[in-house]
Formats: structure tokens, sequence, C-alpha cells
């Protein structure tokens, strides 16, 4: 089935973020632009999510993340009701994710979920602050991530 392409600040979002994160990606971990993220092995079921970092080692013809460690989704009002409403439970259940990111593409709000321990913690950033991501040890303010993003 045919999709439209993201919005050009749904990309720009994207770049930027790449742009702050590679320089901090471990070498035995990857950093995955679209990647698809297994959430029942059983039935072949997965999420493609826009920013992945996994520690897994990969085989010649794996097609999904089993393991992803940080999972960041930039927003769009057309997935907004799927990435919020089906996307994010399927993450918290998966244990192997620490924290994810849902970063809004239509106003400079960042929802930052972080698990500690068996419990999920959750802040909301709006117009400015700035993002503590522990499974990369760094902090990602809010002005780097909409730079020159039309909103």
């Amino acid at each position: 089935v045919p999709k439209n392409p993201p919005e050009v600040r749904h990309l720009q979002i994207e770049a930027n973020l790449v742009r702050l994160l590679v320089p901090l990606v471990p070498a035995d971990c990857s950093l995955l632009d679209g990647a698809g993220v297994v959430v029942d092995e059983t039935d072949d079921t997965y999420l493609e999510a826009d920013l992945a970092l996994s520690s897994e080692v990969f085989s010649a013809d794996q097609q999904y993340l089993r393991e992803p460690s940080l999972v960041i989704e930039v927003l769009a009002p057309e997935t907004n009701e799927h990435d919020l409403g089906l996307k994010l439970p399927r993450y918290w259940d998966m244990p192997s994710v620490q924290e994810f990111l849902f970063v809004s593409s239509t106003e400079r709000a960042v929802r930052h979920w972080w698990r500690d321990g068996r419990s999920w913690i959750m802040k909301t950033l709006i117009d400015k602050g700035s993002v503590d991501l522990v499974t990369l040890a760094t902090r990602l303010d809010l002005d780097d991530i909409y730079r020159r993003v039309a909103i």
C-alpha cells in the first residue's frame, strides 16, 4: 500500500536527532532509521520506529529488531493516534526498551518515558527544556531537536 512521504518538518526533526545522537552511539550499538521492531514473534507483528538504538548482533537475514533499548517516534497528525494508542503500550511491554521519546512535529513538545525498575516515568516538555537520555547518558535540548524546523 503506497503511503505519503513524511512532511519536511518530520524529516528535519529526525535528521536533527540523528545528528545529535550518532556521535554518542557506543561502538557495540546501532542507531537505526525506520527500524522494524518485533513485538510478537509468534505472528511476526512488528512496529516501525523512526529511530531505534540496539546492541543486538544481527544475523544476515534478520529483518527486525528484537531488543531495542531506546525508541524514538516523531509524531505526525496522521499517525498520532496510531503511535500513542498502539505503539506506546507495546513499547511499555518490551523488556529491552529502557526509554522512548515521542517528539511532536506540530509543536515544540517531547514526551519522554524511561523505565525505573518495574515502573515507567514520563516527563513532558513544551516549548523549552531538555531531555536526559539514560541509555546514551546525554541531554538533548529542545532548541537542538527543533533546529531550523518551522512550527
